[in-house]
């Protein structure tokens, strides 16, 4: 798989599809992808991303981080909208 290919997008592909042989090893490699990042872990990605492209968090499980005090007030003068 190329980096920024969607898995479950390909997995839903190949389920529509019916190809049986990729299913398996798909959906494998998609539970190993969603594995739980940290807060830290967030907080590099949005330091060390360019500010001329779109921030892309598909596939990332952000659900147990608590995103609650992350202030981007500063990230407006600095991130595109």
């Amino acid at each position: 798989m190329d980096d920024g290919v969607n898995v479950e997008g390909v997995l839903q592909e190949a389920k529509f599809y019916n190809i049986s042989s990729m299913i398996d090893p798909l959906t494998i490699l998609l539970e190993q992808s969603k594995k739980e990042i940290s807060r830290k872990d967030f907080v590099n990605i949005l330091v060390t991303s360019s500010t001329n492209i779109s921030l892309r968090c598909q596939g990332l499980n952000l659900s147990g981080i608590d995103l609650s005090k992350l202030d981007l007030v500063s990230a407006e003068d600095v991130l595109p909208v």
